[in-house]
């Protein structure tokens, strides 16, 4: 089902949010702080910070540096942690940009997962995340040898995702 039949969806961008002042209760952003540059994070906290009624919240899904050294990907694939260390903003920096806010506060969570080992290799093999694709093949091939050794006689691999979330209470 298209999400468009079930949710009024709106296309915008999130430095430019199509809303009016102070109409959301909460505004969320998952996973996409790491996609922006700086000053386009700043706006989009700004534009959050807009939207959301007194005491709205803004709620941010990301990864701090301790849960970026823990990804999956970062233990099998060396340079993974510093390509993503150079695109996800640290928390520390995160609370200085929401400075606007009146409270801001952070949740860890940590969530075990269980993939199909033929399934996730292949996912890897095909750079289904951004950072897979920032590696030479030869870091690609490495790293695949190290996982098939290790998970060797085993169908599932079972990992922990962590994240981080700040929330930012106006």
């Amino acid at each position: 089902m298209q999400a468009s039949k079930i949710i009024n969806a709106i296309c915008g961008s999130a430095k430019e949010l199509p809303f009016e002042d102070s109409k959301f209760d909460i505004c969320t952003m998952i996973m996409m702080i790491h996609q922006l540059q700086a000053d386009d994070r700043k706006k989009a906290f700004s534009e959050s910070y807009r939207v959301l009624k007194k005491d709205g919240k803004l709620i941010i899904k990301t990864s701090s540096y301790e849960d970026l050294k823990r990804k999956f990907n970062a233990v099998y694939f060396s340079r993974i942690f510093e390509i993503d260390k150079k695109r996800y903003p640290d928390i520390n920096t995160i609370h200085e940009e929401l400075k606007m806010f009146n409270k801001i506060k952070d949740i860890h969570t940590s969530v075990k997962v269980k993939y199909d080992k033929e399934d996730l290799i292949n996912r890897i093999r095909l750079r289904r995340t951004s950072n897979l694709s920032m590696l030479t093949d030869e870091e690609l091939k490495q790293g695949l040898d190290k996982i098939e050794q290790e998970y060797k006689n085993s169908s599932i691999i079972e990992c922990d995702i962590e994240n981080t979330f700040v929330i930012a209470e106006k």
